[in-house]
């Protein structure tokens, strides 16, 4: 699996069994659980989400799914990557068809190419299932795991992939731009993921986060 370029990653170790792990803009928070759901995604369908995009994107198959996609397809099966609305439709019907997820693009905002984040949600995924106190090299489902997303950008294209895929995985995410913040706040109600995902607003001259933000951390 292809692993994103990171600028620094850190892991803080506590007292308390709780870990902190920063990897560039996305931080993981690892705090104790009591109650984890069970992982859904186990088996044959983990190993398909991995090899998901390996192959890149079948547009043909797409848009045969996706009426809305179908639209901007060229009668060579190819897509205009020059078209913002092209590339806009693409990543919702992708979010749509491959994690039934729903997410709104307002137009100048970035809009995430999915096949590029969920590499980088499957590659912290495998680093923290790697990095457990028991050092068993496989997902622990006893494990709560917190994420924070710094600039989150319109429509929380991280904390949506991670809770998709992780049941027990939640995530604080914070925006310095109030359409993004407006947007992602949407996206994440649209898809009844207000009790995992809190999007909040910061402004420039605030700490980076607050520490009284991150559920299970130390005060």
């Amino acid at each position: 699996m292809p692993k994103p370029i990171v600028s620094a990653i850190q892991i803080f170790p506590s007292n308390d069994n709780h870990a902190f792990l920063s990897a560039d803009f996305l931080t993981l928070v690892e705090i104790e659980s009591t109650d984890a759901a069970p992982f859904l995604i186990v088996g044959d369908t983990m190993s398909t989400r991995h090899d998901l995009y390996k192959d890149g994107v079948d547009f043909t198959t797409l848009a045969l799914q996706s009426p809305d996609f179908a639209k901007y397809l060229k009668p060579n099966n190819q897509l205009d990557f020059t078209d913002p609305n092209a590339v806009r439709q693409l990543t919702v019907s992708l979010l749509q068809r491959d994690f039934d997820l729903k997410v709104d693009i307002p137009e100048a905002r970035l809009c995430p190419p999915v096949p590029n984040r969920l590499n980088y949600i499957l590659w912290l995924q495998d680093l923290i299932d790697t990095t457990g106190d028991e050092y068993r090299d496989e997902y622990n489902s006893d494990r709560k795991v917190t994420g924070l997303d710094i600039g989150t950008g319109c429509c929380s294209i991280y904390p949506l992939l991670g809770t998709s895929m992780r049941p027990n995985w939640s995530f604080l995410a914070t925006d310095i731009d109030h359409e993004n913040v407006r947007t992602a706040t949407h996206t994440v109600k649209s898809n009844d993921l207000e009790s995992r995902i809190h999007v909040v607003k910061t402004i420039p001259s605030d700490n980076l986060i607050s520490i009284n933000l991150i559920p299970g951390a130390e005060r």
